[in-house]
């Protein structure tokens, strides 16, 4: 699956993995991450904070 995370300072970055899934709170609040499988583009460190939003390129997935 290819994943991408837009920033709030307007910066996105895209990874391709096998599975993303976000920790939440009861009220929704994203408290962290686990990423498993990645092939490309590893990141070091995301802060959450600094997160806008989170989405799966479905187009990118039907293309190849």
């Amino acid at each position: 699956m290819k994943i991408t995370i837009v920033f709030k300072n307007g910066y996105s970055f895209s990874m391709t993995c096998e599975s993303f899934t976000i920790n939440k709170r009861l009220g929704g609040e994203i408290t962290g991450y686990e990423i498993k499988g990645i092939k490309d583009h590893k990141p070091l460190y995301i802060s959450i904070e600094d997160v806008l939003c989170v989405y799966r390129d479905m187009e990118a997935e039907e293309e190849s």
